[in-house]
């Protein structure tokens, strides 16, 4: 009877093992998928925020750039219109005319030019001048030595 009763108690024991490893393995498993549903939702959240990040970044460049741009060509055309505006009260000032400008210009650049011309062409000729001129005394030596020498 007492073989039987621990017969029983020992079977019990196991059963209550089982049932207590069966619930430990379901609570583990259960565990398991709710981390693994955490951490996909982990995942995903992460995912969200980097795109919200990356999203505010490229429109905070972006705006920052068109803003650069505007000032910049603000300034350009804020510079364009003051040296517009000074070539007219310029213009207006000295009141040249298209001829007093082709004047102008013809005494920087055209005249210089000429005179540099003028200048070579007469150094030039000077340079000739010069060979003819030692031409003829070579010639005139060479004439008198010959007379010396048929006297």
């Amino acid at each position: 009877r007492e073989a039987a009763k621990f017969e029983a108690l020992r079977l019990q024991a196991e059963t209550t093992r089982r049932q207590r490893e069966e619930a430990e393995v379901a609570r583990r498993a259960a565990e398991q998928r709710l981390r693994a549903r955490e951490d996909e939702q982990f995942r995903q959240l992460q995912e969200i925020h980097d795109y919200t990040i990356h999203t505010y970044l490229t429109e905070l460049v972006q705006s920052c750039v068109d803003r650069t741009a505007y000032v910049t060509a603000l300034e350009e055309q804020l510079d364009l219109a003051e040296k517009d505006k000074k070539a007219t009260e310029d213009n207006e000032a000295g009141a040249k005319s298209p001829e007093d400008e082709i004047c102008e210009l013809m005494l920087q650049f055209v005249i210089p030019q000429v005179e540099r011309e003028r200048a070579k062409t007469k150094s030039d000729r000077a340079t000739t001048e010069r060979a003819v001129a030692q031409a003829a005394h070579l010639a005139v030596q060479e004439a008198f030595e010959d007379v010396l020498r048929r006297r």
